[in-house]
Parts: C-alpha cells; structure tokens; sequence
C-alpha cells in the first residue's frame, strides 16, 4: 500500500496481518482515495497509473515485494510485518479451506505437499482445486493471486540484506499500531471453523519451521 502522505510503503506480505494494518492506514490516511489495490501476477509492473472516467487511478500490486517497488519509490519509507512462519501457514491452510481451493485434502497432507509445491514454484500442486482457481483467473485476473501465498517472507524484503532499508514488525508483538500512530484492528480471513482442522505433528511443524529457516532467524523466531 502507498501511503502519500508519510512518502511510505507497506509492504503487504501474506498472511501477517497486513490486511488489518492496510485498513487502518486508510482510515488515518484515506489511502484508498486515488489509489486501487489489486493483485497480479509478478512478472508485470507492481504500480501504474489507470485514467478511470474522469478520476485518475493509481494500480498498486497488493503483494509486491520490496524489490519490485524500490526502483519506483527510492526515497520512500518501507514498512513490512513478519509472523511465525507455522502460524502463518496454519493461516495459509484456512484461507485456502476457506476460498474452497482445498477440500479434498487433509491438513496433515497438505503441509507435505505445500511445502515441496513452494519449493518447486509448483501453485497447480499447491491446493486441489486447480480447476476453480484457473476458473478464477481467467474471469477475475486482478484479484486472486495466489502465487504470494508459496513465497518465503524474505522473498518481500530487500535482496542483498533483508533487514537494510526497510522497517520490519512482527504480528506477535502489535507494536506497528503505536508506531504509526494506528487504530488496532483484527481482520480474520477465514472463518474460525477451519482452525479446528489444524493438526500439528512434531515433524510436520519442524519441517515447516526447516523449510522457512530464513524467515525463522530474520524475524526472531528461531
């Protein structure tokens, strides 16, 4: 999200949060006034300005990454949140349950098969809905995106050193209200239904935790 008055960017990673954090950044600073978040595929540019009718838009990619925006904005603030990367792929299942992209497979399953699908770029092995998923993207491009939801939290940050040029904040702590001054809000993406489906064995949540051994040590968590 492109926050004009404090020359900043919330970078919007997947599942920390961040839709929370972008509705409170346009109740204080009206953000959504000339500006339309959608959600795109990556190889295209993550910010363009669109003439709707009489009103002149700007297209932000809800989930592009630091990288993607830093030639557009060099003298911007950046601003991101990381969570715990098992808690944000429990919130990653009951999304997907929740969008209907998975009812087939089980939670156990899943993490198998999410984390080689991840590995290998692999979004069609990702959930077993594929065919509604194409469905969706042939009718309605720009708002479900889902690629984001496979990348690593350090994909989002800065390339050559994570932690350089960018403020991060984590979920767990709820200390980017303060600091910007924002109301706290909690936004749930998924019904509380899935979360009973949520099964954890210790190897699962170490495999988890092995495959996201990056975001464990940037953000604080291992």
């Amino acid at each position: 999200m492109l926050i004009e008055k404090l020359k900043a960017i919330f970078i919007h990673i997947p599942k920390c949060g961040g839709s929370a954090i972008d509705d409170a950044f346009d109740i204080k600073y009206k953000t959504l006034s000339g500006q339309k978040i959608w959600n795109w595929e990556h190889d295209r540019p993550p910010v363009f300005q669109y003439e709707y009718f009489a009103n002149d838009l700007t297209i932000y990619n809800k989930h592009a990454s630091y990288t993607m925006l830093r030639p557009y904005y060099p003298d911007w603030e950046f601003i991101t949140q990381m969570r715990h990367p098992v808690k944000r792929w429990e919130s990653t299942y009951t999304f997907l349950r929740y969008r209907k992209m998975i009812k087939e497979t089980t939670f156990q399953d899943w993490i198998e098969q999410s984390l080689e699908a991840s590995a290998l770029n692999h979004i069609e092995k990702f959930f077993d809905q594929w065919q509604k998923y194409t469905w969706w993207q042939v009718n309605f491009p720009t708002a479900l995106n889902l690629k984001p939801l496979m990348y690593t939290q350090k994909y989002f940050l800065p390339r050559k050193n994570p932690r350089e040029g960018i403020k991060i904040f984590r979920l767990e702590d709820q200390n980017i209200w303060k600091a910007y001054g924002l109301e706290p809000k909690v936004q749930m993406a998924s019904p509380e239904q899935f979360k009973k489906e949520i099964d954890w064995t210790p190897t699962l949540k170490n495999k988890v935790k092995d495959y996201f051994a990056e975001d464990m040590e940037i953000g604080g968590y291992a």
